[in-house]
């Protein structure tokens, strides 16, 4: 074991089994790939493997072999320098080997690169493809603790993720597999604090969450936990002590995203203004449309235009005192409380033959929903 690191143990893994059982979720299993000495260590990954798939079962996805190799030499130390994705493919290719083993009707995924995606995740797609289940990336906009991580730095378009997703889709096409962001959030080191904290991080996870859902993009993993500043929930180890901003905006996306997302183009009032539209074609036929206005101090007219034999629409509204409020965020006049539990009736609105002009404030979300 790698001074330093912590053992995993059988309880462990037994605890995280009965909490898949009761939430129903599924995990992708990460085993270690930096090993020590620089170097894998192969039994340690087939006795975890072996334990892991036994335990688990069927809420495995899958198993990622290590963790951001991209930053291997240059952050972590775990190789030295001139070690690079051949190298890191050949030691891939060793411990699947090992794995497949004993537990050989469990998928793999990776590479879980952290940001060289040309370097490291694309080829990995051409050469592992037919071994792989799940192409996998990790994405955030910038370290949380450069002063330059702002709201206004999150709210802003962010081109280089549209790029990312558009040709990690691509390789993970070719390969005849599906793509996963596996870890992600605003600014990575656990988030600027004032920042990734604030309502702010509501708005731009709308926005993100939806930009990965037009780029075929199967799902994201946000990272967090504890009380890192860009949690979602904050606990203390055994309980939820806080709510944050950011799970309102994940809320309204479970809300809106129920079916086939795509991009909504409205005219608007102000075109200056920092306004975004997403639409959803829903599963049982309906139709959704979100609308952002993350301007802070523009309200933004709009006209939207579902069918024409849609009379009427459920409208949802998450707002905030600020962009910089941790707190006051209401999802239709209604807090999310630490148990999870919130009561909040969306209200009905009339169209014009399927239209709706409506002005939205700043600052607001506003989710419309064919009924």
């Amino acid at each position: 074991m790698i001074p330093g690191t912590t053992a995993i143990t059988q309880s462990q893994l037994s605890n995280l089994a009965a909490f898949l059982q009761a939430t129903g979720w599924k995990v992708i299993y990460g085993l270690n790939l930096a090993g020590s000495s620089q170097t894998p260590d192969a039994n340690n990954a087939r006795q975890e493997a072996q334990a892991a798939a036994a335990t688990l079962g069927n809420s495995l996805i899958g198993f990622e072999i290590g963790n951001e190799p991209d930053l291997y030499v240059s952050q972590r130390g775990y190789r030295p320098s001139g070690w690079n994705y051949s190298n890191f493919l050949s030691e891939w290719r060793s411990l699947a080997q090992v794995i497949h083993s004993v537990a050989p009707g469990i998928p793999l995924t990776g590479p879980a690169s952290s940001n060289e995606y040309k370097q490291f995740t694309d080829p990995f797609a051409h050469d592992a493809g037919s071994s792989i289940s799940m192409l996998t990336q990790h994405y955030y906009i910038a370290n949380g603790q450069d002063p330059a991580s702002t709201i206004g730095k999150m709210l802003q378009p962010d081109p280089k993720l549209a790029a990312m997703l558009q040709a990690v889709a691509q390789s993970a096409a070719g390969a005849g597999i599906s793509f996963r962001i596996a870890e992600c959030n605003s600014f990575y080191d656990g988030g600027a604090p004032g920042v990734s904290n604030s309502y702010a991080s509501a708005l731009w996870a709308l926005d993100y969450l939806f930009t990965c859902a037009l780029n075929q993009c199967q799902g994201v993993n946000l990272h967090g936990g504890g009380s890192s500043v860009y949690s979602a929930l904050i606990d203390n180890g055994t309980r939820i002590t806080a709510v944050n901003p950011l799970f309102y905006g994940i809320m309204l996306f479970t809300l809106a995203a129920q079916g086939r997302a795509y991009q909504v183009d409205l005219s608007v009032t102000d075109p200056s203004a920092n306004f975004t539209a997403y639409g959803v074609s829903r599963q049982d036929g309906g139709q959704n449309i979100l609308i952002l206005n993350k301007d802070s101090s523009r309200s933004v007219q709009t006209t939207v235009h579902f069918a024409s034999n849609i009379q009427s629409l459920k409208q949802w509204t998450l707002t905030s005192p600020a962009l910089n409020s941790q707190t006051g965020i209401l999802l239709n006049g209604a807090v999310i409380s630490l148990n999870g539990g919130w009561n909040s009736t969306p209200p009905i609105v009339s169209t014009s033959n399927g239209s709706l002009t409506l002005s939205v404030p700043p600052i607001t979300a506003v989710l419309l929903q064919s009924a």
